[in-house]
């Protein structure tokens, strides 16, 4: 039995002296630590009641440390009766726990170093960055991303109905004004995707609205045979595309 007991206590020891080896500091008001690997200099804290109950066996050395917060070699683990060691067990497990659920709770944003809402403009699409959309409270993040989808679908709305307008005006034969408001839905569009540290959602946006526009600047531009401006057209939509797929490439693995 004592045999056991021994083995028992060398192993608590060893697993304290790894848990405070990663760097982690007891925070209860009964913790358990080890202050070296050695079985002469390994401590464990134990706990005291609040009823101040002295501890009944130590070795025989003055000892500075409080009543409530006495330090144990091995020897005096091994020495202690089986209530002792199995409050000393207990604080140990009681203190792994209580650290893995802390850090758990602690992989989130911290509190103080969240955004207030307050300080951004709107609409939210213009002036709220990806980074800083990750640093609000869960609440703001809900609240910007529901604006920021209606505001998308407006954008997007608006350059369908430009697109709507420009293919009246090429049945009507005017490809001068069929032009002009492609062009001018073609820089609304480039204007949500311009910032490059902006919300992903805005700035595929863009990028969508940008293709639509461009399809249709293709269309025309064959049908006037403009050879220059189909061919930029052209490039411009292939440039986009391959921007949009990086941007959702980039987001999936960010998600891993």
């Amino acid at each position: 039995m004592k045999t056991a007991t021994a083995v028992l206590a060398t192993c608590i020891l060893l697993a304290l002296g790894f848990l405070i080896m990663r760097g982690r500091s007891a925070t209860e008001a009964s913790p358990v630590s080890i202050h070296g690997p050695s079985d002469t200099h390994a401590a464990v804290r134990i706990a005291r009641s609040e009823s101040g109950r002295q501890q009944d066996q130590r070795e025989e050395q003055p000892s500075a440390a409080p009543a409530t917060d006495s330090s144990l070699t091995t020897k005096q683990f091994e020495q202690l009766s089986p209530m002792e060691q199995n409050k000393a067990v207990e604080a140990f497990v009681s203190l792994f726990w209580k650290k893995e659920s802390s850090g758990v709770q602690g992989a989130g944003p911290q509190e103080e170093n969240r955004l207030s809402l307050d300080i951004f403009a709107r609409p939210y699409m213009r002036t709220v960055s990806e980074s800083e959309l990750a640093q609000l409270s869960p609440e703001d993040r809900e609240k910007v991303m529901a604006e920021t989808h209606a505001s998308c679908l407006q954008s997007r709305d608006y350059v369908k109905e430009i697109i709507a307008q420009t293919q009246s005006s090429s049945a009507d034969g005017d490809p001068m004004r069929v032009e002009a408001y492609l062009i001018s839905a073609l820089e609304t569009s480039r204007d949500l995707s311009a910032n490059k540290s902006g919300m992903l959602i805005t700035r595929l946006t863009g990028l969508s609205c940008q293709t639509l526009v461009l399809k249709e600047m293709v269309s025309l531009y064959t049908r006037t045979d403009d050879r220059a401006k189909l061919e930029t057209a052209r490039q411009q939509l292939r440039d986009i595309q391959a921007e949009a797929e990086e941007m959702r490439a980039a987001a999936r693995q960010a998600e891993q």
